[in-house]
């Protein structure tokens, strides 16, 4: 019980100031980019900031997902357990004719 409780603390403090100050971060680079350019309106932005900061955290919360992931080696594990892995055995003529059975 002890380790859930500070499993979850650990996670509310990495929530609150990582993930929050990266998505800041991530806001003001698109309202940046996006308005800067002259890619879309002020207008459109507002109705949609939702969908282009979006753009980038998802895909940046999927790489941590996967880098997490692969230091653990989770995907393996999670290969292993619905891929039934099978050995592919290639047996060329040469190998036979050099070590023919007795």
């Amino acid at each position: 019980m002890y380790e859930v409780l500070v499993s979850y603390l650990l996670l509310g403090i990495a929530v609150q100031l990582i993930w929050k100050s990266v998505d800041f971060m991530c806001v003001i680079l698109m309202r940046d980019i996006m308005l800067g350019n002259g890619l879309v309106s002020e207008i459109d932005y507002n109705n949609y900031e939702s969908y282009w900061v979006g753009m980038v955290t998802v895909p940046l919360s999927l790489l941590i997902l996967a880098s997490a992931g692969h230091g653990i080696d989770y995907f393996h594990m999670l290969h292993d357990g619905l891929v039934h892995v099978q050995s592919k055995v290639q047996l060329s003529w040469k190998e036979v004719t050099r070590n023919p059975r007795k």
